[in-house]
């Protein structure tokens, strides 16, 4: 299960902040290389500041105009939205414009959001099989909607399926899982969530397992990753 979204293969990064709800800055095209992306990010927030002092003076409206155009010509994505595990507890429909939570088609198409990284929370607090029933429960969600409003969501696997969805002016719902405390000592559990689609799993949470350490949890005997979690990883990159 590679880390197969990193779009920095495309070598050009367009950098963007958000001011208000309601508009959007452009910073710069970057030519970068993976290994300074929090360089260049940091640097674009010093830039961000001139560039917003300067709209607001005189130029906001030019901004906005140039930074509504190259969010239409881009592929723009939010690497975790965790809508699904919203969505078991709040009767919602993000197909249109939800009243309540931080994500619904609404404003996804009118902020220019391309792909949302939909991810399954998992809390430490469930033991391995809540937490895979959990697990179903927001995998089916996901899949309903994929379903239901074709014309709207489209499943992602790949950097080719978001490019694919774009220009078919569809939003991508890849699917994630945050914390993997529900893969238990079970290395075949892994395939099971290739087979539902998940494309990145983070090991963790707030709370340390049987993968690794986490850094909020002062339970760190291991100080990293446990010897199992070494093995998933390399069973999450040979899927």
């Amino acid at each position: 299960m590679p880390l197969f979204f990193n779009l920095i293969e495309e070598r050009i990064i367009k950098v963007f902040f958000l001011k208000t709800p309601g508009s959007m800055f452009l910073i710069s095209h970057i030519k970068i290389s993976p290994l300074k992306v929090f360089i260049s990010f940091a640097g674009g927030v010093i830039v961000f500041l001139l560039l917003t002092s300067a709209a607001e003076n005189n130029n906001d409206s030019v901004l906005l105009s140039k930074a509504e155009k190259i969010c239409r010509e881009s592929i723009v994505l939010d690497a975790h939205i965790d809508w699904p595990e919203w969505l078991t507890r709040y009767s919602e429909n993000i197909s249109g414009k939800a009243a309540t939570g931080d994500f619904d088609y609404y404003r996804a198409y009118k902020g220019g959001l391309n792909a949302a990284f939909s991810v399954a929370y998992i809390s430490a607090r469930l033991n391995e099989k809540k937490g895979r029933l959990m697990l179903d429960s927001m995998v089916n969600i996901v899949h309903s909607y994929i379903k239901t409003y074709p014309d709207k969501f489209a499943a992602a696997f790949s950097p080719a399926d978001v490019r694919h969805n774009f220009r078919k002016n569809l939003i991508s719902l890849p699917l994630c899982v945050e914390n993997g405390s529900l893969i238990g000592n079970d290395l075949s559990y892994i395939s099971y969530l290739k087979e539902k689609g998940i494309v990145y799993i983070t090991l963790n949470h707030n709370k340390s397992n049987n993968l690794g350490d986490a850094n909020l949890d002062k339970n760190r005997i291991r100080n990293g990753l446990s010897p199992f979690g070494k093995e998933v990883i390399k069973r999450m990159n040979k899927e």
